[in-house]
């Protein structure tokens, strides 16, 4: 299934810079905040997460998966 899901996905490399940088947000979940800084640096459209209320401060979009399924089966 993984084998499968890596045709259609990338995946993005945490490095340094996005570490300090998700400390640098001073959010209250530090994974939340890797996958943001990391997101940022990759200059994704969205994030998804069905916690969409743990990124209140962002400024990428935040989707849930059904909404994420919404927009690529409208496109």
């Amino acid at each position: 299934m993984l084998k499968k899901l890596l045709e259609s996905v990338n995946v993005a490399a945490v490095t340094n810079y996005e570490i300090h940088h998700a400390i640098d947000l001073e959010w209250n979940d530090f994974e939340d905040a890797v996958q943001y800084a990391v997101g940022e640096a990759i200059e994704v459209n969205y994030l998804v997460s069905r916690n969409t209320s743990d990124f209140a401060a962002a400024v990428i979009p935040i989707v849930t998966p059904d909404e994420l399924l919404q927009i690529l089966t409208s496109e």
